[in-house]
């Protein structure tokens, strides 16, 4: 009978977090490097990225509020996102667009088409500008997660966002 050599505690460890990863993505667990980022190497966003996360933090008992504090940086939500400023434009945009149709029938599509479409992006340009005229703290860049950092937080019970999306989030809690 062939000696059982134990596994050390760490690499079991970080084979239960490959593991729970594998699982979520259907992929095979030896195809996993530690490197690879959830979202844009294993395609992770949105609802997939809530299901996982809950269940890593129950599997592992590490405290994730920080990361659901900041989950946007580090998520997209699913479907197709359109910024605020998108929708006001696209809003007043398709309103005009009704008017314009309503109140001159005899204006051929292409020119209805071509006025809502300039429209739009002279409206979602203004908002642009206007933004970031008035523009509070900047916004820190959209962060990928490795499954090295989910090894790491395994390990320390606790996941840590980086320092300047920490400062973001409070910044938007007191302006509130």
């Amino acid at each position: 009978m062939p000696q059982v050599i134990p596994f050390p505690a760490e690499q079991e460890l970080e084979w239960r977090v490959k593991q729970l990863v594998a699982e979520n993505r259907g992929v095979d667990v030896d195809e996993l490097e530690s490197s690879f980022s959830l979202r844009t190497d294993l395609g992770m966003d949105g609802d997939k990225a809530l299901e996982f996360f809950g269940k890593f933090g129950e599997e592992f008992g590490v405290d994730l509020s920080e990361l659901r504090a900041g989950w946007p940086f580090f998520f997209r939500p699913e479907g197709i996102f359109l910024s605020l400023s998108m929708k006001l434009a696209l809003a007043v945009s398709v309103s005009a667009g009704v008017l314009e149709w309503l109140l001159f029938p005899h204006f051929s599509s292409l020119v209805a088409f071509v006025t809502v479409g300039g429209l739009f992006l002279v409206i979602l340009i203004a908002i642009e500008i206007a933004g970031r005229v008035n523009r509070g703290p900047a916004r820190p860049a959209m962060q990928e997660i490795t499954i090295n950092e989910l090894i790491n937080a395994a390990r320390s019970g606790e996941w840590k966002v980086p320092e300047e999306i920490r400062e973001w989030v409070s910044k938007q809690q007191s302006y509130r």
